[in-house]
């Protein structure tokens, strides 16, 4: 007869509560400029020279994006244009070797952005680590015993996971900021309908990315308790110090089966919540290609009815692909960076 499973313990301290359970997607929108300042200092105080070379390639990124843009339209007007073949692609080279020039400028800073990212991260994350273990080690006895220690020690420990990412999705979000602004400019100027058919397209990604982060955050809460008894049980039952006392007491079966049980029970919380990410993830993509379909279709009526030439149509396809991966970009990491500063 197996032993009784362990009791299931709540964790439900002030500092233990998920962060993002009355967050709406505004709010997170409004902390955003926040959260990058807070970051922007941070990494300024680890490597200056790397925070420069950071914003070197986010401006690079932006200038060979709108040239690409720009570049495209000549070229596809020469490409469009009547005559022979041979002439009409001579005439598009000088655009073609424009883009090619730009797509590899953009590629280059992108790569200088990872090198930079890798420069100020470890440092980063060894300063909060050191940070945290520091501040506990200053700590009074007494001070443990007041309620909401272990909780904040909890959120705490968190945050240092997080900054291993944080420098990256802020990098990240600023290049999609980047982006976006400059190929909606290039969209707004095509025809001024397009650009918030394009924005209506990605909300409902935004929505689900927030969503989806409380899901994500509510189910890590729900299981705070039983990781940090799994986490006290892994070294009892591993550790050498009390190895004999366990075999002596015939402890290794009992202790086993607590650890397993903790462990699908965690599991279970995971697994539990998949198919609520499934839907938010479907409902936020239906609604979401709903509006891409009617954009598409704006700009098929707009080629359709020459109220834009074909060259100009052929910059928007771009355009539209431009801003619509950005602006995803930008609603996931936006979501993410809130949440990881918290």
């Amino acid at each position: 007869m197996p032993p009784p499973p362990p009791a299931e313990l709540r964790y439900g301290g002030r500092y233990g509560k998920n962060p993002l359970a009355e967050v709406s997607f505004a709010a997170m929108c409004r902390r955003l400029p926040s959260v990058l300042a807070q970051t922007a200092r941070m990494a300024w105080a680890i490597d200056r020279r790397a925070v420069l070379l950071l914003a070197v390639c986010q401006l690079a990124i932006g200038v060979s994006a709108a040239l690409q843009l720009t570049a495209t339209t000549d070229a596809m007007r020469s490409v469009l244009a009547g005559g022979e073949v041979a002439d009409r692609v001579r005439e598009a080279l000088p655009a073609l070797v424009v883009i090619a020039l730009a797509a590899a400028v953009g590629r280059g800073a992108t790569a200088l952005s990872s090198y930079a990212d890798g420069r100020i991260t470890p440092p980063l994350t060894t300063e909060a680590d050191s940070s945290l273990v520091e501040a506990v080690c200053r700590m009074e006895a007494a001070a443990r015993a007041e309620d909401g220690c272990a909780d904040r020690e909890e959120a705490a420990e968190m945050g240092v996971v997080r900054s291993r990412l944080v420098v990256q999705d802020a990098t990240r979000l600023t290049a999609a900021v980047v982006r976006m602004v400059t190929a909606s400019g290039v969209l707004t100027v095509l025809h001024p309908l397009m650009l918030p058919l394009l924005l209506l397209a990605v909300v409902p990604a935004g929505v689900g990315a927030v969503l989806h982060a409380k899901v994500t955050y509510e189910t890590h809460y729900a299981n705070v308790a039983d990781r940090n008894v799994r986490q006290n049980m892994r070294g009892w039952v591993t550790s050498l110090k009390f190895a004999d006392e366990v075999r002596a007491n015939g402890m290794t079966g009992y202790l086993g089966f607590w650890y397993r049980t903790i462990s699908e029970r965690i599991d279970a919380r995971t697994l539990a919540a998949a198919p609520k990410m499934l839907l938010i993830t479907l409902a936020s993509s239906a609604i979401g290609g709903i509006f891409l379909v009617l954009t598409w279709a704006a700009l098929a009526w707009l080629a359709a009815t020459g109220r834009i030439e074909a060259a100009i149509a052929a910059t928007a396809v771009v355009a539209v692909q431009t801003t619509l991966a950005a602006l995803s970009q930008l609603v996931v990491y936006g979501a993410r960076s809130p949440t990881g500063s918290s």
